[in-house]
């Protein structure tokens, strides 16, 4: 409501990402409903907290599946796999699975 308070002033349309280290549920409520919407973007964090060097090609597949799943029909999704609070993506899993990775989130929705 604050954000589009804003638009209604100047005409700019105002963007939101939140960041919580939260369950897949709990995030979810971040984006509101469409009647009173929240953040635009709760960040995804799924890949760092949960995937690994030892991970799967399914384990990816059913984080993904998850989020989509769950996320709301206005919401935007996002894939992080990086951020201030880890290790650089190429230190965690190597260069060869780092450039994998960076593919996979470019061809994903979001």
């Amino acid at each position: 409501e604050i954000f589009d308070s804003y638009k209604e002033k100047d005409g700019h349309t105002r963007f939101m990402m939140t960041e919580a280290y939260a369950s897949l549920e709990d995030l979810m409520k971040w984006f509101g409903t469409e009647q009173r919407p929240g953040s635009h973007m709760p960040f995804n964090f799924d890949f760092i907290m949960s995937i690994n060097s030892g991970s799967l090609a399914d384990d990816y597949k059913r984080l993904i599946d998850e989020w989509i799943a769950a996320m709301p029909s206005f919401g935007s999704p996002n894939w992080v796999l990086g951020n201030h609070d880890r290790p650089r993506v190429a230190s965690r899993y190597g260069r060869d699975r780092a450039a994998g990775l960076a593919i996979m989130g470019m061809t994903l929705p979001g």
